[in-house]
């Protein structure tokens, strides 16, 4: 193996005045090894593998890897630099073409892939100061053990501070396993992971002080991004400026608290984000949701504690469902029992247009505002808050416009509905149709 030299400027400039030997340079300047599994692309490379540059790097080395395909299972134990190549920022995300096995050209990109026979995490970063970029991880694919699938890379709890970026996950069970303790600020950006079944999220351990922010998701199949789920929390983070395609459902979040979703450009085949069940102050903020069989925002209660206060405000949604009365903008949903999704919930300054129904209230939850909405031009109704069994609560709705909502061919359908009108305020609403007739519209 050659010599890795480790020279900075800044080492140059003591030499001029202070006598260092190399050996002292070497032990304290990071180095850069380049790893190329056929030498082609990198004829000078130190090593062939990613895995004996990881072994061999210190802290603070860079590892760069040359274009090729790496079939080999690693690592990271020790603060250093994963780098792959530029190319992976050029790649088109949205391509509609499918992911295919050996469709990449391994003269432009560097892809660690799963071998033969082996399973578990492909990339695993076991140590904080981790930065991964420019890499293709592919082939992490697998049936669940105990509902824990395996990773293209798993960030452990004591990752805090890690960063990856520009890197494309396809074709894997789960993208990103996400992981942080929060002492440090973890961020995932800029990334694509498509065609796989979920793209990111936090099975293993909880996630906490993330940034995850302009990625692109595309055609994963069950979910884009999993924030939280009974085993494992999401807390303190932002999901942000993220760009959502034709993934099955987008975000879910369960078991997490302080959760902030905003500014993020969604197109699911089904749902934009479904908050479920054991959540305390999540915020879905200044999304532009559009086009899914389902729903924009779906609140729906699952097993575990009703969740408590969420912000719904200054969403832009449209286009849900496919049939006359399927699919719904923003619907704050129980389950089969009546048992509330929500206790406290603010739907604040929305617009909703072209869904089946704008806004969904079941009346079985708690401490529901919805306030200074825009809901217009809905097949069946702008505003429906209805009282199927179950214990019914009051709830505000204020200020909203509803215009131009139902068909005199679809029966029943109005510009705002409320089968329990008695229990409930409404104040100060624009609208024209309105059941019970009389009752809502300009009250």
């Amino acid at each position: 193996m050659k010599t890795l030299k480790r020279i900075s400027a800044s080492s140059l400039v003591a030499v001029c005045t202070i006598a260092m030997s190399p050996t002292a340079l070497e032990a304290t300047e990071p180095a850069t090894i380049v790893v190329d599994d056929d030498r082609l692309q990198c004829p000078d490379a130190d090593l062939d593998t990613i895995s004996a540059a990881v072994a061999s790097a210190k802290p603070g080395d860079t590892v760069q890897v040359c274009p090729g395909v790496y079939p080999e299972v690693v690592q990271i134990d020790r603060p250093l630099t994963l780098a792959g190549t530029p190319g992976v920022e050029a790649f088109d995300c949205f391509g509609t073409a499918p992911s295919q096995a050996g469709d990449l050209d391994p003269t432009t990109y560097a892809v660690l892939t799963r071998p033969p026979g082996i399973e578990g995490n492909l990339l695993t970063v076991a140590s904080a100061g981790v930065t991964v970029t420019g890499m293709v991880l592919e082939g992490a694919l697998g049936e669940p053990v105990d509902s824990i699938y395996d990773a293209a890379l798993h960030l452990l709890s004591g990752t805090a501070g890690a960063r990856v970026h520009h890197n494309l996950i396809r074709r894997n069970s789960l993208g990103i396993d996400l992981g942080s303790d929060g002492s440090a600020t973890t961020r995932v950006d800029h990334n694509c992971l498509r065609d796989n079944q979920f793209g990111m999220a936090s099975q293993r351990q909880d996630f906490v002080g993330g940034v995850v922010e302009n990625n692109n998701t595309f055609r994963n199949t069950i979910l884009a991004y999993e924030v939280g789920w009974p085993r494992a929390s999401t807390r303190q983070s932002l999901f942000a400026h993220n760009v959502s395609r034709q993934d099955r459902i987008t975000f879910t979040v369960s078991n997490s608290w302080n959760v902030s979703i905003a500014d993020n450009d969604i197109e699911p085949a089904s749902t934009g984000v479904q908050p479920a069940s054991g959540n305390t102050n999540i915020r879905i903020t200044g999304n532009r949701i559009f086009g899914g069989t389902t729903a924009g925002v779906a609140f729906s209660a699952t097993a575990g504690p009703t969740s408590q206060k969420a912000l719904v405000a200054g969403n832009d949604i449209s286009g849900f469902g496919r049939t006359p009365t399927g699919g719904i903008g923003i619907a704050v949903a129980t389950n089969a029992a009546g048992v509330p999704s929500i206790d406290g919930v603010k739907v604040m300054d929305n617009v909703l247009s072209h869904n089946a129904v704008g806004i969904s209230v079941q009346l079985n939850n708690l401490g529901v505002q919805v306030h200074g909405n825009t809901s217009n031009d809905n097949r069946q109704f702008g505003i429906r808050a209805q009282f199927l069994f179950g214990t019914a609560s009051s709830a505000s709705f204020k200020d909203n416009v509803m215009l131009g909502n139902g068909s005199p061919n679809l029966v029943p359908s109005a510009d705002a509905f409320d089968n329990n009108r008695p229990a409930n305020t409404w104040a100060g609403n624009v609208c024209e149709r309105d059941i019970p007739i009389g009752t809502i519209c300009q009250s």
